[in-house]
């Protein structure tokens, strides 16, 4: 009987490489189960197709937020009308944990991953389960999508890269640390320099289209859309109003009152009233999106892109908790 679950790992996260592998450990339990490291992309994704032709529709991944990235993007790009039929299963195993904290398991043991795959092995249903939707983006509507939760632009882009590639180090990583390194960032934001000796904090081009969402084109400092409720450490930089799952923030440049908006995204105490300095927030179903610098997502930064990015969603994807 083929297996109807996979386990995917990334050796290479954080986690994963410091204390060793649950999946791992689980293969073992299981050898019927499937054991997937990421890899290279290319030979990542057709692995992924050939399992998900075989009739693979639960997904177990250890690993920080690329690698559910990889993983969703990967199930998407097969079949986008397939993925709502899926479950995935989210172990911490990266330095940064966002999409587990929102819809990972709760129980994170060897021995519950294995009982919870005999169950769904055997034909049974997860009662915990968690719906979320994701970010679909795209820079043309054939063009291969990524899957992920937290996009970011500008200024907040490129100080995150610095804080993953100057700031970190082997026993410094985690939600922690990336909050302390973004606060010193904040704080003395003319003392950090890119790789080539320009401020972090710079401004860079934002054009905004096909939304309800007034955000001036232009000069920008940096904007970020998600569809949590939440970012690390709790963090809620979101206030606006509006229809659509995507929560959307962009701050203007000059940057006004940065410590006053980090202070009130950490305490949640009146965010609304950063408008007064030109900040803007919304919901939305989708906007497309232009800029003129490089662009994260969930941690990976990616080229600057040639066209404009169009963001969406994807239907309700099930999270088993």
């Amino acid at each position: 009987m083929t297996s109807r679950t996979a386990l995917i790992s990334n050796p290479r996260s954080h986690l994963v490489s410091r204390r060793g592998s649950r999946l791992a450990q689980v293969a073992r339990t299981r050898p019927a189960v499937p054991l997937v490291h990421t890899g290279d992309l290319g030979a990542f994704a057709a692995e992924m197709s050939g399992l998900l032709d075989n009739g693979v529709t639960n997904f177990f991944i250890e690993g920080g937020d690329g690698t559910v990235l990889a993983a969703l993007t990967a199930c998407y790009n097969h079949a986008p009308g397939l993925v709502g039929s899926l479950s995935f299963a989210l172990l911490p195993g990266g330095s940064t944990n966002l999409a587990q904290k929102s819809v990972g398991l709760r129980d994170r043991s060897a021995a519950h991953v294995v009982e919870l795959i005999d169950q769904l092995e055997a034909g049974g249903r997860h009662e915990a389960v968690a719906r979320q939707t994701a970010l679909v983006i795209q820079s043309a509507p054939d063009a291969p999508a990524r899957i992920g939760f937290l996009l970011s632009t500008g200024a907040l882009a490129r100080a995150m890269e610095y804080v993953q590639t100057d700031m970190f180090s082997a026993g410094r990583r985690g939600s922690l640390a990336v909050a302390s390194s973004m606060f010193q960032l904040a704080a003395f934001p003319k003392r950090f320099r890119d790789g080539n000796g320009k401020p972090l904090f710079s401004p860079s081009g934002f054009r905004l289209e096909g939304s309800d969402a007034d955000m001036p084109d232009g000069e920008h400092a940096f904007s970020l859309a998600t569809t949590l409720p939440a970012l690390s450490l709790r963090i809620k930089p979101f206030w606006g109003t509006g229809e659509g799952d995507i929560h959307l923030t962009y701050a203007p440049w000059p940057i006004n009152a940065l410590r006053r908006a980090i202070l009130r995204s950490l305490t949640g105490f009146s965010p609304e009233r950063l408008e007064e300095h030109g900040y803007k927030s919304c919901n939305t179903d989708g906007f497309s999106l232009s800029l003129d610098r490089p662009w994260m997502l969930d941690g990976e930064i990616m080229p600057t892109p040639d066209a404009p990015l169009r963001v969406s969603t994807t239907q309700p994807l099930a999270f088993l908790r």
